[in-house]
């Protein structure tokens, strides 16, 4: 779809621009109360691996990370903002995701 290949060219704009100027894609999990997730009527999904993040999380983490980058700390490239039990994601989803792992371990 054309949101899929305007977000995978966002995606790899950021990655270009990352080393020469800084730049950073965010990543975000299901929003509650607006977007695609409550249009779809999905505003709840706490019983599932992956859970809706509110607007006002979305803003404090967008916060924290505007804060915390600077010359002499750049952030990395590709930023995941989600709540999750990837545990449990990764069970249903039938594989495992290195990526993840640490996550998975202190879960247990």
């Amino acid at each position: 779809s054309a949101y899929a290949a305007a977000n995978a060219y966002l995606d790899g704009l950021a990655q270009w621009r990352q080393p020469r100027s800084g730049a950073v894609s965010v990543r975000f999990g299901p929003v509650s109360q607006v977007g695609l997730t409550a249009a779809a009527g999905s505003d709840d999904l706490e019983g599932m691996p992956l859970k809706t993040i509110s607007p006002a999380q979305i803003g404090t983490a967008m916060r924290v990370l505007l804060t915390q980058q600077g010359p002499s700390k750049p952030l990395h490239a590709d930023v995941v903002l989600a709540r999750a039990n990837w545990a449990s994601f990764m069970k249903e989803a039938g594989m495992t995701i290195p990526h993840l792992a640490d996550f998975t371990e202190q879960a247990s």
